[in-house]
C-alpha cells in the first residue's frame, strides 16, 4: 500500500513540476525583455510608391490602412519608434509643441500594475496599444505640469514684445511672428534752379505763390497801360553793368527815348566817360549808330564822331544789351514771360514773389518790389542763375507810376551784375525827328 501511494505521488509531481516551470520561465523572460536596452532591429525596405507596405519577417503583422485617409502607423525602422527616436531639434509632433516619447521612456513611466499588463497582453496588440496610450497621455500631462513650472528656457528678443502670458486652462499656442512695419524713404526733388528763393524781409508775412502771381500780373497791366499811354519820355539813367566779367564804372546820364519810331539818345554827364553821346534811330542813318567818344574812351581822347553797327563789338564793349533793346518794355516783356510760365507750370510758381511795397534811397516814395530767381535757362548772362528784383513807381502822383523805374541783377553768389535806376521822370509829348538829329550829335548844347 505504501509502495502504490508512493509512486503515485511521484507522479503527480512530474506532471505539475513542468508546467509551473515553464510558466515561471516565460514570466521571467518577458519582464526581462521589457527591462532590458532594446536594440535596434533591422529596418525593412521603405514601401515604395504604388506599392505594397512589404510584410515583417518576424513579429506582429501591421494593421492595414489606407494610404489616402488613414494615417501611416508608427512602423519600425520610421521616425518615432525605438529604432529611430526624434531628433532633438525638430518640428514636434503634438499639438502641444513637444516631442513624442520613445518606448523606453514611456516604460520607464509606468507603473508595475501597467507593466503586468503589458506582460499580459504581450500578444494582444489592441490591448497593448490602449495601455501605450494611457501610459503616453499621462506622460504628456506630466511634462505640461513640469513647464509651467519652470521658466522658459530662452528670453524673447529684445526688438520683439513678449507674448502675453496665458491662463493656466488655457493651451499653450505659439505667438504669431511679429511683422515689421515697411518703411517707405521719400527723396525730396532737386531745385532746377542754382539759386535757393531769398527770404521775405522780416515782419512780412508768407503769401501763397498763386497770390504772388496774382499780385505781379496786376502790377505789369499797370504798367503796360503806362508804357502804351507814354510815346516818349526824358530821365536821369544812372547804370552800373558788369561786361564780359569786368566791371565798368558807375555811368550817369540825359537819356531820351521814342518809341515810334524807335528812337535813342544816351548823353554821359557823370565822371566816367564825360562828354560820350550816342543816338540810334531804327531806319536812319543806314541804321547805324552815331558815337561820339568821351574820356578814357580811347588813347586819342574823347569828341571823335564815329558809325558804327549796332550789333558791332565795339558798341556792345560797355554794355550788356544791344541798344535796340532800351526802353521799359524789354524789363515789362521779361517780366511777363517769367509769370506766364510759372502759371503754365513750365517753371516753379514761388520763383516769382512779390515782396510789397520797399524802400529806396534812390526814391521818396516806396516802390512795389518783384523778385524772380533765375534758372541757367533764363539769362544768357546768368549761366548759373541768379536772382532779378523789378522796382515798380508806387507813387500815383509820379510821372513814372506803374513803370519799373530800378533793375537790379545778381548772379548765383550773390553778386550785383546789373544796375539800371530811371529818376527825374519827364513826360516830355512827343519828341520829334528833329530831337533825334545825328547831325547834331557831338555839338555843344
Amino acid at each position: 500500500m505504501d509502495t502504490r501511494l508512493l509512486v503515485a505521488l511521484l507522479a503527480a509531481a512530474v506532471t505539475v513540476v513542468p508546467s509551473a516551470c515553464l510558466r515561471t520561465k516565460k514570466e521571467s523572460s518577458l519582464l526581462a525583455e521589457l527591462q532590458k536596452p532594446k536594440v535596434p532591429a533591422p529596418q525593412p525596405p521603405l514601401p515604395t510608391a504604388g506599392g505594397d507596405i512589404p510584410p515583417p519577417s518576424v513579429g506582429v503583422q501591421p494593421p492595414k490602412f489606407d494610404t489616402k485617409t488613414s494615417p501611416a502607423p508608427a512602423l519600425p525602422g520610421m521616425p518615432g519608434t525605438a529604432s529611430q527616436p526624434f531628433p532633438p531639434a525638430t518640428v514636434p509632433d503634438s499639438p502641444g509643441g513637444r516631442a513624442e516619447p520613445d518606448r523606453d521612456t514611456l516604460l520607464a513611466s509606468a507603473t508595475p500594475d501597467e507593466r503586468q499588463l503589458l506582460l499580459a497582453a504581450a500578444t494582444d496588440e489592441p490591448t497593448r496599444k490602449g495601455i501605450l496610450q494611457r501610459i503616453r497621455d499621462r506622460f504628456q500631462q506630466r511634462q505640461k505640469e513640469k513647464e509651467k513650472e519652470l521658466p522658459p528656457a530662452t528670453e524673447p528678443r529684445k526688438d520683439e514684445p513678449k507674448p502675453p502670458a496665458l491662463p493656466p486652462s488655457s493651451p499653450a499656442v505659439p505667438p504669431e511672428p511679429t511683422v515689421k512695419p515697411k518703411i517707405e524713404l521719400k527723396t525730396e526733388p532737386e531745385p532746377k534752379s542754382a539759386v535757393n528763393p531769398p527770404a521775405r524781409p522780416e515782419g512780412k508775412p508768407a503769401v501763397a505763390a498763386n497770390a504772388d502771381l496774382k499780385t505781379v500780373r496786376e502790377l505789369l497791366e499797370v504798367a503796360r497801360k503806362k508804357n502804351e499811354a507814354t510815346p516818349s519820355f526824358e530821365a536821369h539813367l544812372t547804370k552800373r553793368e558788369v561786361v564780359k566779367g569786368k566791371e565798368m564804372p558807375t555811368e550817369e546820364a540825359v537819356y531820351r527815348f521814342r518809341r515810334e519810331p524807335l528812337s535813342v539818345h544816351i548823353r554821359v554827364v557823370g565822371d566816367a566817360g564825360t562828354g560820350r553821346e550816342v543816338m540810334w534811330v531804327k531806319g536812319q542813318n543806314d541804321n547805324k549808330l552815331t558815337v561820339v567818344t568821351g574820356k578814357g574812351d580811347t588813347i586819342l581822347g574823347g569828341g571823335i564822331k564815329t558809325t558804327v553797327d549796332p550789333d558791332d563789338p565795339r558798341a556792345t564793349a560797355r554794355s550788356r544789351y544791344k541798344i535796340y533793346e532800351a526802353g521799359m518794355q524789354r524789363p515789362i516783356g521779361a517780366l511777363t514771360k517769367f509769370v506766364e510760365q510759372a502759371e503754365t507750370g513750365q517753371r516753379p510758381a514761388d520763383t516769382v514773389r512779390a515782396l510789397g511795397p520797399v524802400e529806396r534811397k534812390e526814391y521818396k516814395a516806396k516802390l512795389n518790389v518783384v523778385e524772380v530767381t533765375l534758372t541757367a535757362d533764363d539769362d544768357k548772362f546768368l549761366p548759373k542763375g541768379g536772382k532779378r528784383v523789378y522796382h515798380f513807381d508806387a507813387d500815383p502822383k509820379s510821372s513814372s507810376y506803374g513803370l519799373p523805374v530800378l533793375v537790379i541783377s545778381l548772379d548765383h553768389d550773390g553778386k550785383e551784375v546789373e544796375y539800371y535806376c530811371f529818376t527825374d521822370f519827364k513826360l516830355v509829348g512827343e519828341l520829334t525827328d528833329a530831337d533825334f538829329d545825328h547831325t547834331k550829335v557831338g555839338k555843344k548844347k
